[in-house]
């Protein structure tokens, strides 16, 4: 449904792509490419000029060669995390070279801090993004409908997360006032501590979509997602006592 990370996983089990979101569309692409040699494989990691793919055959690194790096208008137009890319294997090596990004059909950007054009690209080919608020002190209409604004300019679904309902005496009413910034969806009240609203929320979720969580800091990003795995995959941290503000932990 959503891939997660799974450090524990053997990295050299192979991959079954329609599970990475690889459809007719993506096959169709890639036979425009003409890239003999080459495998597909998505970007889940990046690194600078390096990254992390994965392909049919598993995980493995990937780097990012001069001719693309030279061809590229912009740090926005090279392979960012979520692209698919056509990757040449290394003989005798467990990494290879990506030779080509497929093109994107969703894409999640911000403008660059101090910059009047000049824009990063925060992940590519997202199906549904999961914009979280908590319902506590920090709740923010007005960054939450900037979020929107991101997301939707993007082409992506945005479903909208109310979280820490455990907090909340009456989760059912801001949920009901929340209603205007959010066009007119019901927003989903979950709480990641308890579980609560969680089963709902990944069913509504199909199977093989991209998936992205955004949110500000201590919304419960890391927190939802280890609900989600079941395990404990991000580190946490409890939120600030004094104004309920969220220490960075995760990257």
């Amino acid at each position: 449904m959503v891939r997660l990370p799974t450090p524990q996983r053997d990295r050299t089990v192979p991959v079954n792509l329609d599970e990475l979101g690889w459809d007719p569309g993506w096959q169709a692409a890639w036979d425009s490419l003409g890239c003999a040699g080459a495998v597909p494989a998505r970007m889940v990691a990046e690194n600078r000029h390096a990254c992390t793919v994965v392909g049919a055959s598993g995980d493995f690194p990937a780097t990012v060669p001069g001719r693309l790096l030279h061809r590229a208008a912009s740090p926005a137009d090279l392979p960012k995390v979520g692209d698919w890319v056509a990757v040449t294997p290394m003989p005798g090596e467990d990494k290879g070279v990506v030779e080509a990004v497929l093109p994107r059909r969703t894409v999640l950007r911000r403008k660059v801090s101090g910059r009047t054009s000049e824009v990063q690209v925060l992940a590519a080919n997202v199906d549904i993004a999961l914009v979280l608020q908590p319902l506590d002190q920090t709740l923010n209409a007005r960054r939450l409908e900037r979020f929107l604004v991101m997301v939707n300019e993007g082409g992506v679904e945005p479903v909208v997360i109310l979280n820490k309902a455990d907090l909340c005496p009456d989760p059912a009413t801001v949920a009901a006032q929340l209603r205007a910034s959010c066009g007119g969806r019901e927003p989903v009240v979950v709480s990641a501590r308890t579980g609560r609203g969680v089963p709902q929320l990944l069913r509504r979720l199909p199977r093989a979509s991209t998936v992205v969580l955004l949110g500000t800091s201590g919304v419960g990003k890391s927190s939802l997602l280890n609900r989600f795995a079941g395990e404990r995959l991000q580190e946490t941290l409890p939120v600030r006592e004094a104004d309920a503000k969220g220490r960075h932990t995760t990257t």
